[in-house]
């Protein structure tokens, strides 16, 4: 890895990590435009979601631009609100943190093994942001918006006929349609046991991901799912957590994100 190639992956995890950075304020003023009780208040929504500076969740005063750097601004306010000296959540940092990192990665290894390099990386930059904001909706209200799940169907379209694949139509569309109608079939005979926006993201996570990877997609999902539950819930809380509704739309995302990484050749 030459320096260039260094400053390039630097370059994209900082364009990552300012992705989640506005992704964050994005969804969070789409909860408050369009789920939570403030929705009357708010007449043009989206005005008041794309317009405006980012604020202090305790006093609400601007953010000075310094500080809105992603990373380095949490570490410039000594994290804490310049204004009202409240200290500000560490999720800010962790989150994109994580995202530079995985930008700087996931060019570095996308770079080695295709030549479409720069736009496998701007899809996925789209990627990021789309599934950060099904995530924090799916946690927090257990439904996932439609626009999102097109926005992703649509990416996926896109990056196939654009990018010269080696993939065969028929192995990249029959993959996510088998799981669709499969889960389609389990919901029939066991309803409820799976949303059925849960079965469109995962059509639309399988085309995204692509052959080999949209085999595995659900079952890696279902996995992490299983690992969460097992780590938040105490064993005396198990007969209460197997009530618990399940944010599958944030396990899906977490499944496709870390699925993006590997090459295809990696896995068969």
């Amino acid at each position: 890895m030459d320096i260039f190639d260094y400053l390039l992956s630097l370059y994209y995890g900082f364009v990552f990590a300012s992705v989640i950075s506005f992704a964050n304020v994005f969804t969070s003023r789409c909860k408050k435009a369009f789920y939570e009780k403030s929705r009357k208040n708010i007449s043009n929504k989206w005005k008041y979601i794309l317009s405006g500076r980012s604020k202090c969740d305790h006093c609400n005063s601007s953010i000075t631009f310094i500080y809105l750097i992603p990373v380095f601004g949490y570490l410039f306010s000594l994290r804490k609100c310049t204004k009202c000296k409240q200290n500000i959540s560490i999720s800010y940092f962790i989150e994109e943190t994580i995202a530079f990192m995985y930008g700087f990665v996931f060019f570095y290894i996308t770079k080695k093994y295709n030549v479409h390099y720069h736009i496998l990386t701007i899809f996925m930059i789209f990627y990021f942001f789309i599934c950060y904001f099904i995530s924090s909706i799916d946690f927090t209200y257990f439904l996932i918006p439609t626009e999102a799940i097109f926005s992703i169907f649509i990416l996926s379209i896109m990056e196939y006929f654009l990018i010269d694949n080696k993939i065969q139509f028929i192995l990249w569309i029959s993959i996510p349609i088998t799981w669709f109608a499969l889960l389609h079939l389990i919901n029939y005979f066991m309803p409820g046991k799976l949303g059925l926006a849960d079965i469109h993201l995962i059509f639309a996570l399988c085309l995204a991901t692509a052959f080999p990877g949209s085999l595995f997609l659900p079952t890696i999902a279902s996995f992490i799912a299983i690992i969460y539950f097992f780590i938040r819930y105490r064993k005396e809380q198990w007969n209460t957590a197997r009530l618990t509704k399940i944010p599958f739309g944030l396990f899906l995302c977490i499944a496709f994100i870390l699925l993006k990484l590997i090459p295809s050749s990696y896995i068969f």
